[in-house]
């Protein structure tokens, strides 16, 4: 929530778009929607290139 996350990995390929916005839930001890974002920008490759890509 402090706008510090840059990138979020998973193994399969969201079907959304760039500029989807996203809502954020918190599970414990939250259990609440906490935020929204957009998404700016999907990347694929392979672990090693996306960790090229986003290690920083």
């Amino acid at each position: 929530m402090s706008g510090t996350k840059s990138a979020e990995i998973r193994r399969q390929r969201p079907t959304v778009h760039p500029g989807t916005p996203v809502i954020i839930y918190a599970t414990k001890p939250v259990g609440a929607l906490v935020g929204t974002a957009r998404i700016a920008n999907i990347a694929e490759g392979t672990p090693a290139d996306i960790w090229e890509r986003h290690q920083n």
